[in-house]
């Protein structure tokens, strides 16, 4: 992750010839993706809180870093909130037996995933069983794209986002506990959820694991491990 920040980092400074031509750099974020922006915005405003630039071509790349990011960035709950909820995922994972692990996983994938790259829970869904490209130092996750907000029958399109090799260890120990159960498109695999939370499988409407499973895991993660 701190190799792929610094390559973001020295594709900005090449671009903007050491940060003096804005236009170079506009143009690097213009032909960036959107996994390839979330690392430079980190590495240059880092970077430009580090060193001495004029005052002008300050304001003028901060005002780049939030035009870019103003339509991505999400309302977050309260800080306090959202730490005591990391630390009980983290608490179920130094402590589950395996009906926990495999009832809990997919909920701890949405929240480490989502916490690195932002994605519509449907969109998390949605995330295709062959979505790891690359190797140790160079991964790749593959993100379906939903064009507009949240219905069924959306445009998609898969976008190739950079992930830590942490997350990607986490991805694949998630597909070693699913190898017994029937193949799926999608990395989430219903079968494995409708076995741990003893419901019928024949109800299943497809293999698609919904936003509506998502929530009631939430529900029953808030119920049973927090409280």
């Amino acid at each position: 992750y701190i190799q792929q920040n610094l390559n973001a980092l020295k594709k900005a400074i090449n671009s903007s010839w050491g940060f003096k031509d804005f236009d170079g750099l506009a143009l690097c974020f213009d032909r960036a993706n959107a996994g390839e922006k979330i690392l430079l915005i980190s590495a240059v405003q880092e970077f430009i809180n580090f060193i001495e630039i004029e005052e002008d071509m300050k304001i003028k790349i901060e005002s780049l870093l939030r035009f870019d990011y103003k339509k991505k960035q999400r309302k977050l709950p309260p800080f306090f909130e959202i730490t005591i909820f990391h630390t009980a995922i983290e608490r179920l994972r130094s402590e589950w037996n395996e009906k926990e692990e495999k009832k809990y996983y997919p909920l701890v994938l949405w929240w480490l995933l989502t916490t690195m790259i932002p994605m519509r829970p449907r969109e998390f869904c949605l995330i295709p069983f062959d979505c790891l490209l690359g190797k140790e130092g160079d991964f790749k996750l593959r993100v379906c794209r939903l064009k507009q907000k949240g219905k069924n029958g959306d445009p998609i399109y898969i976008e190739e986002v950079p992930i830590s090799f942490e997350i990607a260890k986490l991805i694949l120990s998630y597909l070693e506990i699913v190898k017994d159960y029937p193949k799926s498109d999608y990395l989430l695999n219903l079968d494995m959820h409708y076995e741990c939370n003893n419901l019928n499988v024949g109800n299943k409407r497809n293999n698609i694991f919904y936003l509506l499973q998502l929530r009631e895991l939430l529900r029953e993660f808030y119920q049973e491990i927090m409280l």
